[in-house]
């Protein structure tokens, strides 16, 4: 589970409330990560040796890395206003 997954279950626990649209946006975005990841994984294994195919997927990588590091920022200070 990644990290974001566990800080957006933890936030879960904490404040059981009805979904704003910050959850769902994180829940939607979430989604697509790991659908990015899992596109990621199979670009890596058909890609063999090819320069810009790896360059691509390093892309998308560091896109979801991003990603990540946002929704957890978010996440805390989020906490921080509870």
């Amino acid at each position: 589970m990644s990290e974001s997954h566990v800080a957006y279950n933890y936030q879960n626990q904490v404040s059981p409330v009805n979904k704003s649209l910050l959850d769902q946006s994180i829940e939607a975005g979430q989604e697509l990560i790991d659908r990015i990841d899992a596109v990621v994984e199979n670009l890596i294994n058909y890609a063999g040796n090819r320069d810009e195919i790896a360059s691509a997927i390093t892309d998308l990588r560091k896109a979801s890395a991003c990603y990540r590091r946002e929704v957890i920022k978010i996440l805390r200070e989020e906490k921080k206003d509870v």
